[in-house]
């Protein structure tokens, strides 16, 4: 990651808006193998750049016992690094979980030399969850999704029958259907988005107009952020007419361009717009070395542009 571009995306990306006012969660349990040590629990500053911010550290005490208090305005996935474990916990405002960690395990020699070594994630367990709360929840999800995946491809060919697919899709979706948990409702509708994309819906344009242009921009939740990525990190840079690269080597004004993606896509929202753009410059700056220090130029240039445009304060 160019750390010039990370700052000024950090700075100026769409995930600046305005917050509601922050609440307090409460996260406890007891790591007697942690004694002595400090648990930092951190987040992602956006889905793009993958900046890292402490949330809430806790102390293990003699008897393995620790406490935090995160201050959070929305549902947010905070991670824990454990060396040879990642932790993943969905935290909401004003929660109480109190949460079990795996036995303390350190990185052997080999794998502390490795520079491609990555941590294993996994989902971290919630002792006083309901049946109603988002973690226990995506926990079964996730098993569901690994099991569909085989199911979806036909003998060796890879070709998905597009009716079995849909039938198994909505017997995932109707599985949580009852669950009250908006979060939780768009993770799953999202994460299945993609794959229906992966495995046999490649429609970009229906897809969009489908499950995007008409609906709200969550920033904060991951699965959307995945989908929208991967299916259009490079949808506007295909269009002509909407002409990226020569906006940026023509220094064309930021909002000029926000409004020439609404109106070749034919939605409203200019939320969504803007990140889309973003988006695909960010996608640009690492597949087309010509840009990149324009991107970088554009990006300086038109910072306090972008802000206006988001309304920041």
């Amino acid at each position: 990651m160019n750390k010039t571009l990370a700052l000024l995306f950090l700075a100026g990306i769409i995930f600046c808006v305005p917050k509601a006012e922050a609440q307090s969660a409460r996260i406890s349990g007891n790591a007697k193998t942690y004694s002595g040590d400090t648990l930092r629990f951190y987040k992602y500053a956006d889905f793009l750049t993958k900046e890292k911010v402490t949330v809430a550290k806790a102390f293990v005490d003699s008897a393995g016992y620790f406490s935090c208090r995160p201050s959070l305005d929305a549902v947010t996935e905070l991670r824990i690094d454990l060396d040879v474990f990642e932790g993943i916990l969905y935290v909401e405002p004003n929660s109480d979980l109190q949460i079990t960690l795996p036995k303390k395990t350190q990185k052997l020699q080999e794998d502390a030399l490795n520079p491609f070594f990555r941590a294993q994630e996994f989902y971290i367990k919630v002792l006083n969850a309901d049946e109603n709360t988002i973690n226990p929840n995506l926990m079964k999800f996730e098993q569901m999704y690994g099991k569909l995946i085989p199911n979806l491809f036909e003998g060796t060919a890879g070709k998905v029958n597009s009716l079995k697919a849909d039938g198994l899709f909505s017997a995932i979706e109707d599985s949580f259907a009852h669950i009250p948990n908006t979060f939780l409702n768009n993770y799953i509708k999202y994460d299945l988005v993609q794959l229906r994309f992966v495995a046999y819906k490649r429609d970009k344009d229906k897809i969009f107009n489908t499950y995007f242009s008409d609906s709200t921009v969550l920033f904060d939740n991951n699965a959307y952020n995945r989908a929208l990525y991967d299916i259009f990190k490079s949808y506007l840079s295909n269009n002509k007419k909407i002409g990226i690269n020569g906006g940026l080597y023509g220094d064309k004004n930021f909002g000029i361009m926000v409004s020439t993606v609404q109106k070749e896509l034919n939605f409203e929202n200019s939320e969504l717009a803007e990140y889309l753009l973003l988006i695909n410059i960010y996608e640009k700056f690492y597949v087309d070395n010509g840009l990149k220090k324009t991107i970088i130029d554009y990006l300086k240039k038109h910072r306090s542009e972008i802000k206006k445009t988001r309304r920041l304060d």
